[in-house]
């Protein structure tokens, strides 16, 4: 099946639209333009304040739909609202999926262990670590390889 740049350009719309809209529970988003946080998922609720760009928020709630808008109770960073959160409209994109932040190593332990044929426990402290991550150690190269110490 061919297709021309019309459907490639509508196809593509849809896409972006579906991926700026799908968010869960839990989800960090962060603000690409300014979006109400309101009492309710209406335009007609009060507002509670503008969030500004570059503000990052938890969703405490899933999709809603009202008015056109699909809407999502967010739970706004730096902003003490009334109940701690409001309702923002999603779309257009006012707010975006927020990227994780780096993992960080803070400390090994131990911070060496002689060589052997055993299983050994190695304990790596940090932040930021994912559950769905794997560790994977490459086979020891450096300069001076023995039994006892390698030197990178």
């Amino acid at each position: 099946m061919r297709r021309n740049k019309k459907d490639e350009q509508h196809f593509i719309e849809q896409l972006e639209e579906r991926v700026f809209l799908a968010f869960a529970i839990g989800d960090r988003v962060q603000t690409v333009g300014s979006t109400a946080s309101r009492a309710s998922a209406s335009t007609s609720a009060q507002e509670y304040a503008t969030i500004t760009t570059g503000q990052l928020g938890t969703v405490k709630t899933n999709v809603t739909n009202n008015q056109g808008f699909e809407w999502y109770r967010v739970d706004w960073d730096n902003y003490n609202l009334p109940l701690s959160d409001g309702w923002s409209a999603g779309g257009s994109p006012r707010f975006i999926l927020a990227a994780a932040p780096a993992p960080s190593i803070s400390s090994v332990s131990p911070t060496s262990m002689p060589a052997s044929g055993s299983l050994q426990n190695l304990t790596i402290n940090g932040s930021n670590f994912s559950t769905s991550a794997t560790l994977t150690f490459d086979p020891p190269t450096g300069s001076n390889i023995d039994s006892q110490e390698i030197r990178f």
